[in-house]
């Protein structure tokens, strides 16, 4: 059978985060900055990806920072819908989802096969004891020795999509 996204994501919390819910359940406030800080985290990384140097870097976070002071003075702006809060959490995480997926449409790139290296990376994560090892500051799952980051697979799932679009 083949997975989609969601079968892979929840395929690597059944073994390195088992909090599944079977239920739709809201996740408390403590939940949502730790899994927002992830987040926002790679998109960081999307920020900085063709930044050469720290002064570069230093530059797309200043301008990270007036960005999400727009954002801040925009959500302030809005009126708050009157919904579950479960439910507007959805919407914000289904929104998420959508603009990745809109940029890599942008960029001309289906994301199949890079998600799918993602995944395959990130299960790789086990240790020789079989289990997941976690940062005990960060709480993220660590890295083995032996790990290798899924750059190489991303990579040539962009170039066979280049020759492909030829």
């Amino acid at each position: 059978m083949i997975k989609d996204n969601y079968q892979m994501v929840r395929e690597f919390h059944q073994i390195f985060d088992d909090r599944i819910k079977e239920r739709p359940t809201q996740l408390p406030n403590q939940e949502v900055a730790y899994r927002s800080e992830f987040m926002l985290e790679e998109l960081l990384e999307f920020l900085v990806a063709d930044a050469h140097g720290k002064s570069q870097i230093k530059a797309r976070f200043v301008e990270i920072e007036a960005a999400l002071k727009r954002a801040e003075e925009k959500v302030l702006m809005k009126k708050r819908p009157s919904y579950p809060d479960l439910v507007k959490q959805s919407d914000a995480l289904g929104d998420l989802i959508y603009l990745a997926y809109g940029t890599f449409a942008l960029m001309g790139i289906d994301p199949k096969e890079i998600i799918t290296s993602i995944h395959q990376a990130n299960l790789e994560k086990l240790f020789p004891d079989g289990r997941p090892h976690y940062d005990s500051r960060t709480k993220k799952v660590l890295k083995p020795d032996n790990w290798h980051g899924p750059e190489s697979k991303i990579q040539a799932a962009l170039e066979k999509q280049r020759i492909l679009d030829m």
